[in-house]
Order: C-alpha cells, then sequence, then structure tokens
C-alpha cells in the first residue's frame, strides 16, 4: 500500500505504477488527490487510482460492476477502469486506470460562475439524480451494493440524529433509491459550455433515500436553487412558501453537517439565512 509519504515522492509512485504495469511508461504525472484513494493523472490520459481504505481496494471488482451497468441508463459519461496487480514495500498492490474524462473538475471552476451558470449546472445534476433515482429496483436488486446504514455508518459528520424527519419529508415514496453516495462538485466535470461531461467516483453506490444524494454533496455545491430543482424533479410537487422554507432549511442544514460538526447556534444561523433568501425571492 502506498502511505501519505511515499504518495508524494513521484518516484515511488512511479515504481508503484511500473510494478502493477511494467510496460507502462511515465513521462508524466501530477497528483489529483482523493480522501479514500491516492489519485493521479499520468501522461495527460489516464487516470491511476490506488486504495487507501481496506474496504475500498476489497470492493473495487464490484465497483465496476456497478459501472458497466449503469453506463447504458445514465445520460452522461462514466468512465470504466481496468484493474492492475503489483507488489509495493514488500506489500500487494491494487491500482485502477480510467480514460480522463474530458473538461474541468466543478469544484475549481463553479464559485467564479455566475448565478446563471450555476443554474444550469444544477439543473443537469438534478436530472442525472433524476434518472439514477428511477432506475427500478427490480434492475439493480443483484448489484453488489453498500446498504443505506452502512453508508451512515461510514460517514461520521452525516448527521444520523437529524436524518429522520428529512427523509420523510423530502420523498414521496418509502422504496429506496439507487445512489450515487458521494456527489459533490470534485465529483463531476464541465466542459467550456458548462455542460456536465462525466461523473464518477461511484466507490459508495447504494440505496436509500432520495435526499442523501442531496444532503451529502458539499457545501459549495448547494444552493436553494439546486434542492428546489431536485425535491420538485424527485416528487413531483411543488416548493412554494413556508413548505419550500422548511425543507430547504432542513436541507441546507444537511449539506452543512456533511462537511463538519454542528456548532451551537447553527440552526439560528441557517434559519436567518434562508428567511433572507426567501425574503429575496
Amino acid at each position: 500500500m502506498l502511505t501519505p509519504e511515499n504518495s508524494c515522492n513521484y518516484d515511488d509512485v512511479k515504481r508503484a505504477i511500473q510494478s502493477c504495469h511494467p510496460k507502462m511508461s511515465v513521462f508524466q504525472l501530477k497528483r489529483l488527490g482523493g480522501l479514500e484513494n491516492y489519485t493521479f493523472l499520468l501522461n495527460d490520459s489516464v487516470v491511476v487510482r490506488f486504495f487507501r481504505r481496506d474496504f475500498l481496494e476489497k470492493d473495487v471488482e464490484n465497483q465496476q460492476k456497478n459501472i458497466d451497468f449503469l453506463i447504458p441508463r445514465v445520460p452522461v459519461d462514466i468512465p470504466r477502469f481496468n484493474i492492475f496487480y503489483g507488489e509495493f514495500n514488500g506489500q500487494p498492490l491494487k491500482m485502477c486506470l480510467s480514460p480522463k474524462i474530458g473538461g474541468w473538475t466543478a469544484s475549481a471552476i463553479i464559485k467564479h460562475m455566475s448565478m446563471n451558470d450555476k443554474k444550469y449546472v444544477w439543473e443537469q445534476i438534478a436530472d442525472f439524480l433524476h434518472v439514477l433515482h428511477g432506475i427500478p429496483q427490480v434492475e439493480w436488486k443483484h448489484l453488489s451494493i453498500k446498504s443505506y446504514k452502512e453508508q451512515l455508518w461510514l460517514r461520521t459528520t452525516s448527521g444520523k440524529n437529524l436524518i429522520k424527519p428529512f427523509l420523510i419529508n423530502f420523498s414521496n415514496t418509502n422504496k429506496p433509491v439507487l445512489l450515487h453516495g458521494d456527489l459533490h462538485a470534485g465529483n463531476f466535470h464541465l466542459d467550456k459550455y458548462n455542460r456536465v461531461v462525466g461523473i464518477f467516483d461511484f466507490d459508495y453506490l447504494s440505496y436509500g433515500k432520495k435526499v442523501y444524494d442531496v444532503f451529502h454533496t458539499q457545501t459549495n455545491m448547494i444552493d436553494r436553487y439546486m434542492m428546489k430543482r431536485i425535491y420538485e424533479n424527485q416528487t413531483g410537487k411543488t416548493l412554494s412558501g413556508m413548505k419550500r422554507l422548511g425543507v430547504l432549511w432542513g436541507l441546507y442544514l444537511l449539506a452543512e453537517l456533511g462537511v463538519g460538526p454542528l456548532v451551537k447556534n447553527k440552526y439560528k444561523q441557517l434559519r436567518t439565512h434562508l428567511l433572507k433568501l426567501e425574503n429575496m425571492h
């Protein structure tokens, strides 16, 4: 396994890559980050990934099966990957190679967009989730996907005590849906026309309530328009007045919980913030 120390040493990373794929030439290497993995851009054309966590490393073959299932069903590019095995520092090593997706990571540019451009991006994400969440259970029940309860257990900042009322309010069905599980602005790419050209990192593919894919996004991907759009797209109901305020308040709070602990008076701050938004619109 690579470690935080040697993952910063490009000679070690090159040695790890060539252990798994001896014929692979390494001309250029760029670190792309990743919390549960070490991800690099190789020769400006191939994405290389080494996993940090054992449970993700063990599940990688199942992840590929899930991606193969999703590819013809959703209207966006999902890159397939190939798995290679090697050895590094006397330990078995598993490496995933996938083609580079076009465009740019949304997290790198979305803060600089106009509100109209952001709305266009949110509409596309809402449409993607609408399709993903609409795949009938009979089609995906055979997949090797993590349970919803396991998802909540894995993410310590998911706000377990506060989830239930918002799950009930958000969805008009008790049936579980297929979830991306980790949809934030670092996990999709935009082209120069602000079109979503690819979505990736389906490591946490799971099943559960639709709202999970909303509140689990990072705060910099959340705005009231997106949440309103997704809510209406998922439920067929129009959000207006105090109902809109209540639902958006709850979702905004859950989005905040996804990136950090709840601080004192956060409820009051979020309510004040959303009331201002309500008055502005």
